[in-house]
């Protein structure tokens, strides 16, 4: 059963709860990056995530982007800045699904995150960048400033990167904006939309696969065994024409 979290910071923009308050006996941190969430009943719902994925940490930040404005919406740096007493001098990891997948690869461009795990993330939701990207309108109208507009440089050479993109002409749009680059595991599972992450859940096999992006194991032919169906290497696959390579499930 899940205790009550410490809130770490509440705004209109932004919450960020705790699992532990920060002690000196922390040496792994996951922040989990939470999506868009639900409608429920005229109302948005927004939950923190990947709970289970916390277990093999001594704490978990749950940060939430309250007006869904991938990262638009407050200064994402000086919130890095400002999770210092949780972060310094620990090993930090970075989690999300969707626009939490788009935060998470964001977080390592501020902060020294030894990997990621982003699933079905989106390289932007600008109109000006992605103009054929008309998912979430409702939520790009609101955001007046663009202080994100894209991944593009977001990068760095020492995080390992672990992006699993949908096969849907949606998810298209984005994945084949990402770039490609030997510390960037980047894995299009055949069968996969926007729901990736729950259909690995639903076949028991999410968290193994989120477990084994954090020990840097995994691999296109793993993820095509436990994912069960062929998986389209787009970087950090085997060498091949064109720079992509198809794994048989």
């Amino acid at each position: 059963m899940r205790g009550a979290m410490i809130r770490v910071e509440k705004s209109d923009e932004l919450r960020v709860l705790a699992r532990e308050p920060a002690g000196p006996g922390q040496r792994r941190v996951l922040l989990s990056f939470t999506g868009i969430g639900n409608q429920m009943g005229g109302m948005d719902v927004q939950e923190p995530e990947f709970f289970s994925a916390g277990n093999a940490f001594d704490n978990i930040l749950f940060i939430s982007d309250l007006k869904r404005s991938w990262g638009n919406a407050y200064d994402f740096a000086a919130m890095c800045a400002r999770l210092s007493p949780y972060l310094e001098g620990r090993e930090i990891y970075a989690l999300g699904n969707s626009m939490g997948g788009f935060l998470a690869i964001l977080a390592a461009a501020h902060l020294p995150v030894a990997a990621v795990a982003a699933f079905v993330p989106q390289f932007s939701v600008a109109p000006h960048v992605v103009p054929e990207e008309t998912r979430w309108q409702d939520y790009v109208r609101g955001i007046g400033e663009w202080r994100v507009p894209s991944l593009e440089g977001c990068f760095n050479a020492t995080t390992r990167y672990h992006v699993f993109s949908g096969n849907s002409e949606e998810e298209r749009i984005h994945s084949g904006r990402f770039p490609v680059q030997p510390n960037l595991f980047h894995a299009v599972p055949r069968w996969s939309g926007h729901t990736l992450a729950k259909k690995l859940k639903d076949r028991g096999v999410l968290r193994d696969v989120i477990a084994e992006a954090w020990e840097g194991s995994l691999t296109g032919p793993r993820l095509a065994r436990m994912a069960g169906c062929r998986v389209e290497m787009l970087s950090g696959g085997p060498p091949a024409p064109g720079g992509r390579q198809a794994l048989e499930g």
